[in-house]
């Protein structure tokens, strides 16, 4: 399926956290269909839960594991049954503003069920820090509202909804296709979690059980973690005194060493990371621009790199405006993504397969261990909090709702926390 193809089907779908039934399903269809068209020399599993949905394409002569990461939910609201909206994940767009970032009034909304019916489309209206559905009748409790916002595709540049995170899903697939097309000799897993826009729970759940026992993935020191991510360009004050250039929408993809709080694979040492050395090599020899600096954002990276010692961790990241749908005057607007960067990301997952995995001379992620700018206990924090939450949303994942509105749903949050 074409690009464009994808992005109107996929931007259609409600997909906020722990409401992703309905994107698991649209997307379940396309692994199946891209496993049905794989070659016999390929050992093809699929398998999905409510923490995400997983492909594993894997060739007998594969001799290098490669893990590409996305995620299918977005920021949205979830509604009761007074049109109350609850903001799921970072609604009011990236940053410390939250719902105080966009502009007071009314909002175009379509509502769905719980289960991604459409409802109606409405207006939600957004007054201090409150959020309110007006116009509508009646509502089943935990209905979820997305922005309605019109996609627009152009030769240059990609107008969505939720472009974080359906570009990067869209690139490994039309990565992974043309690579079987091509029968490359490739193991690759492709995750695409449920629940990442709430402190990435979804990956902190397969660190958890190390892999994906169901399509035979265990994670080891020797796995290449690829995080695939369409994100904010924010310099890194952490890493101010370095005097690295400041990541821009302009100049490339950016290859990601570290997210604001974490240097990926820092509890793994002085050990070299593989993934960065193998997607430097990999972007360079696309010949196509792109940015390789210290940047700031959260990505499932971050799950990773506290979780484990695993030294090869990268993220692949596409500049993406107006994060989360609010632009700088707090209009509700499309993300924003440029055509250039979404073909640049296919071509360098396509020549990371077969590039030279020398390590190349200088390597960002070692100078920035070597700094000793970031603080490791920062790190262990960061897990206990995030193992404490995992538990905790653990129902609301496994059970698909996330308003605590009935004695069951707070019976089972009681016990769980």
């Amino acid at each position: 399926m074409h690009i464009t193809e994808l992005v109107q089907l996929l931007d259609a779908i409600p997909n906020s956290p722990f409401h992703t039934i309905s994107i698991e399903s649209a997307v379940l269809n396309l692994l199946r269909q891209l496993g049905l068209s794989i070659g016999k020399s390929y050992l093809v599993k699929i398998h999905s839960d409510p923490y995400g949905v997983y492909l594993r394409v894997r060739h007998s002569k594969a001799d290098t594991k490669f893990v590409w990461v996305s995620h299918l939910d977005h920021p949205a609201i979830v509604f009761d049954k007074n049109g109350q909206g609850h903001p799921v994940g970072s609604l009011g767009g990236v940053g410390v503003r939250g719902i105080s970032h966009i502009k007071q009034g009314q909002h175009p909304v379509q509502v769905y069920s719980p289960v991604g019916e459409l409802i109606q489309a409405s207006s939600c209206e957004v007054k201090g820090s409150n959020l309110q559905l007006v116009n509508f009748d009646s509502l089943p409790s935990e209905s979820v509202g997305i922005w309605d916002i019109e996609t627009r595709i152009t030769q240059e540049a990609i107008s969505m909804r939720s472009a974080d995170n359906h570009i990067p899903t869209i690139v490994a697939l039309q990565a992974l296709e043309r690579l079987v097309a091509n029968q490359a000799e490739i193991d690759v897993t492709l995750i695409l979690n449920s629940v990442e826009e709430v402190y990435q729970l979804s990956m902190m759940r397969q660190m958890a059980q190390k892999g994906i026992p169901e399509i035979d993935l265990d994670f080891d020191n020797q796995t290449i973690f690829v995080v695939l991510e369409a994100m904010e360009m924010m310099p890194n004050l952490t890493f101010s005194q370095l005097n690295l250039v400041d990541p821009t929408y302009t100049d490339g993809v950016l290859l990601k060493v570290n997210d604001t709080s974490v240097v990926f694979g820092q509890l793994s040492g002085s050990e070299i990371n593989r993934a960065e050395a193998i997607m430097l090599n990999a972007l360079n020899a696309t010949e196509r621009k792109f940015q390789y600096t210290v940047s700031s954002g959260t990505s499932d990276a971050t799950a990773i790199s506290i979780f484990a010692g695993y030294s090869n961790i990268v993220c692949l990241a596409i500049p993406c405006r107006n994060k989360h749908n609010v632009s700088e005057t707090g209009e509700i607007t499309t993300e924003e993504v440029l055509v250039y960067d979404v073909d640049t990301a296919i071509e360098a997952l396509i020549a990371s397969i077969k590039v030279d995995s020398l390590t190349p001379s200088q390597m960002l992620s070692t100078e920035l261990k070597m700094s000793g700018l970031m603080n490791l206990s920062m790190v262990d924090e960061a897990l206990v909090v995030r193992k404490r939450l995992l538990k905790r949303n653990a129902p609301r994942i496994e059970h698909r709702f996330y308003l605590a509105n009935t004695i069951l749903r707070k019976a089972m949050l009681v016990k769980a926390s």
